[in-house]
């Protein structure tokens, strides 16, 4: 069992999946149909999905737990790290986030609610492996936290696009399809 790091230096730009989704907008707002948005019900739920759509769910990484131990030579710990939010955000770094060219990279979770970190000790320390771990996974919860203010910026700000997108659509479908 190996921990997989992962190197920053070919991470795309966190300001690119912004704009990505920016450009998606268009397409959802004018594919809707009258019957998407013509009442206050159906008008919400068209609201709800393109907002899914778009809106990104920042990566919250837990406290880690200790989960398990084995021994080759000597005891790898198996810590587990759990996180929320969009799993896709660990590949994208954030305008200058910078890091020390000593830092391990970052690790990517291998399931959709934790990251496994595997720590090699002499002897059975669930709480040296617990603090090994975080120590490893320093650059992963960095980037979380620096995406995680971005995010935020970037969501707060397009949400509030998309309801004004969303309110001239239906304004533009009720003046040629309304009563």
């Amino acid at each position: 069992m190996k921990n997989q790091f992962q190197p920053l230096f070919n991470r795309l730009s966190l300001s690119d999946l912004f704009q990505e989704k920016i450009r998606e907008i268009p397409s959802l707002i004018n594919n809707l149909k009258y019957r998407d948005i013509g009442d206050d019900a159906s008008f919400n739920e068209s609201t709800k999905k393109i907002k899914n759509e778009i809106l990104l769910s920042p990566v919250i990484i837990g406290e880690p737990k200790f989960v398990d131990y084995e021994y080759e030579r000597n005891y790898i710990h198996e810590i587990s790290f759990p996180y929320e939010g969009d799993r896709e955000l660990f590949s994208y770094t954030p305008d200058n986030f910078s890091y020390l060219s000593s830092d391990h990279g970052i690790i990517v979770p291998t399931y959709d609610d934790s990251i496994t970190i595997y720590v090699e000790l002499s002897e059975i320390s669930p709480k040296k492996a617990v603090d090994e771990a975080k120590s490893l996974m320093r650059l992963t919860i960095d980037l979380a936290e620096k995406n995680y203010e971005a995010i935020s910026n970037w969501n707060y700000a397009i949400e509030k696009r998309i309801d004004n997108d969303l309110e001239e659509k239906r304004n533009e479908l009720e003046r040629i399809f309304g009563d």
